[in-house]
């Protein structure tokens, strides 16, 4: 295979000390590197916190926003980074009017999961993995996206549940009001049965653990656990595949409410 011309700007780049920037982007990359210096933060790597910073730190039209993503985006492309724009944070601070309209519809969304039954056979099995499944649905992911989540890709990072794939960065965060179960009760009721089973592959005992459910410790996740689907099908019994298999993006929708 030959040296694209691509792979001949890194290695220049990496012996001057700078990175890769194409003309077109080099304004904008300038101002960002500029306010990252400014800031002490990494310009490249950026995360995605620190992109949605420059953008509050720096008003501008619509599409100059878009504009200066874009350049950000390219330079890490380049220089072999995930690209920080793609995360749902960057999104909603282009676009204000739309990130209103997904908060409203985050919060029945996210109402309807804690209402979902979390005990009981096979009405808590089902209760629970709805209920995460709609938690993902209202921070914004593809139905595609749900189906292609590991069990790994999801963390807990203090209180908000972190989300990657393909990517991007979902943060889920709780958007209705006390009295109702928090995204993180919710992931973990899910999260439980899965370590469950893990232990006790048994639909038989798993039925007898939600008839009476207790808090269960969730222990850190193997390679081979990490690696699996975060969601699986269930039959009407209350059988899940094994091995692990991912739902399919119609089952998916057709588990998600209109809104």
């Amino acid at each position: 295979m030959g040296i694209t011309s691509t792979d001949q700007h890194r290695r220049l780049a990496l012996l001057v000390g700078g990175p890769t920037v194409r003309g077109r982007y080099r304004h904008d990359w300038r101002l960002f590197a500029d306010w990252c210096a400014a800031a002490d933060h990494s310009p490249l790597p950026a995360t995605p916190h620190t992109l949605a910073e420059f953008l509050h730190e720096h008003p501008a039209a619509a599409a100059t926003q878009r504009r200066r993503v874009s350049a950000v985006n390219a330079v890490h492309v380049d220089n072999g980074h995930v690209p920080p724009g793609r995360s749902d944070i960057v999104r909603r601070r282009l676009d204000s009017g739309r990130a209103e309209r997904r908060d409203r519809i985050a919060a029945l969304l996210q109402r309807k999961a804690a209402q979902l039954p979390s005990v009981g056979w096979p009405a808590g099995l089902f209760g629970r993995r709805d209920g995460m499944l709609l938690i993902l649905v209202a921070a914004g992911m593809s139905f595609t996206q749900i189906t292609r989540l590991r069990r790994g890709d999801v963390t807990v990072d203090d209180d908000t549940l972190v989300a990657s794939v393909d990517g991007q960065q979902f943060r889920l965060t709780s958007h209705h009001g006390d009295g109702y179960a928090t995204v993180l009760a919710v992931y973990r009721r899910w999260a439980e049965v899965l370590a469950f089973l893990d232990r006790y592959p048994s639909t038989r005992l798993l039925a007898e653990h939600l008839a009476d459910p207790h808090d269960r410790r969730v222990p850190e996740l193997t390679d081979r656990q990490a690696a699996q689907p975060l969601l699986s099908p269930i039959d009407r019994w209350g059988h899940l595949p094994l091995p692990a298999q991912a739902m399919t993006s119609q089952s998916v929708a057709a588990l998600t409410p209109p809104t």
